[in-house]
């Protein structure tokens, strides 16, 4: 009995053709932005200044902050406000408005290739005694002669949550300007 050549060559080329979609499934998977999350406790960081000496009022703090992957945190505080910036330190300060504080937990996210978009922190407000609700600062890391800077923040009410809204800007921070007040 003779077999056609052309049923097992199709057969052959079937199997590559399953077995090309089975290697490429994986790739398209590792085409998605990902996270990773570090805590944020100053009293781990190193204390980048002097404390200012008590009779000349309480001042206020630089510090360096373990991040992800070697990539440092700077944070700053001054006045009851806090600055933040993600890789080398910056001077310049962003006018975030009210006293705040900063969520206990970093968000870092990265692009396909591995590389750092943006960072995701928590800021609680208050002014007057008054809590009002937290939103959250995108901040990208510097890099490429850019400085590290505030692109957005993502309020409460944002879709499809605050969380997911504060992902979809960091994955697309390359083409984000920075801002420089919370209500931009």
């Amino acid at each position: 009995m003779l077999i056609s050549p052309r049923p097992l060559a199709a057969r052959r080329l079937l199997a590559l053709g399953a077995g090309a979609l089975l290697l490429a499934a994986p790739a398209a998977h590792a085409q998605e932005a990902t996270s990773a999350y570090t805590k944020l406790d100053l009293d781990k960081c190193e204390r980048l200044d002097e404390p200012a000496a008590e009779e000349e009022g309480p001042g206020g703090a630089s510090f360096k902050c373990r991040g992800d992957r070697g990539v440092p945190l700077y944070v700053s505080e001054g006045d009851l406000r806090f600055n933040v910036d993600v890789g080398k330190p910056d001077d310049g300060w962003i006018s975030i408005g009210p006293f705040n504080t900063l969520g206990e937990t970093v968000e870092w996210r990265y692009g396909p290739d591995g590389d750092l978009k943006a960072i995701i922190v928590r800021y609680h407000f208050s002014s007057d005694g008054v809590k009002s609700p937290s939103e959250l600062a995108v901040i990208t890391p510097a890099k490429d002669g850019r400085k590290s800077c505030y692109i957005a923040f993502v309020k409460p009410d944002a879709a499809p949550s605050q969380n997911e809204a504060a992902r979809e800007i960091a994955d697309d921070a390359d083409a984000a300007s920075c801002i420089s007040s919370r209500s931009e």
